[in-house]
């Protein structure tokens, strides 16, 4: 199947159980937040190569809200941040699985070093993505190699 890791398996029912079960747990968000979010890793201090050094251009030229995963300190916040966004606007990095949490037929817009990515992460997060449907955009940065 095409969202499965496994021939003969497939990851969208299961995906789908564990999106509904957090859903029902945590609720319906208790203020109504921008449809496009933005995360550029803004505060990053570390060696990591990911930081999305125009994200603030992007915000204003979309009307997106800027977050920061790192500044959230519940699930909740993440959750309800995620079942909000249409449109997350990102960098490659981990924060990918809050993808979890997003409506299906949301996009997940991320801008990196498409064939580094593709060389360290394989297809896995593309098969999650498609069983989740939510559409998975990647585009290549400036200064890629």
């Amino acid at each position: 199947q095409n969202d499965a890791l496994f021939p003969g398996y497939s990851l969208r029912p299961v995906l789908a159980w564990v999106r509904a079960t957090v859903w029902r747990f945590f609720g319906s968000p208790a203020s109504s937040r921008s449809c496009i979010v933005a995360y550029g890793r803004q505060s990053e201090t570390s060696s990591k190569p990911r930081t999305w050094e125009n994200v603030l251009d992007a915000v204003r030229l979309t009307g997106a809200e800027l977050i920061d995963f790192r500044n959230m300190y519940s699930l909740d916040q993440e959750v309800h941040a995620m079942m909000s966004a249409g449109l997350v606007l990102t960098v490659v990095g981990a924060h990918l699985a809050n993808s979890l949490f997003m409506k299906p037929g949301s996009v997940w817009l991320e801008v990196s070093c498409v064939d580094l990515v593709a060389i360290q992460w394989g297809k896995a997060w593309y098969f999650l993505l498609e069983a989740l449907e939510v559409h998975y955009i990647q585009e290549t940065g400036k200064n890629c190699p």
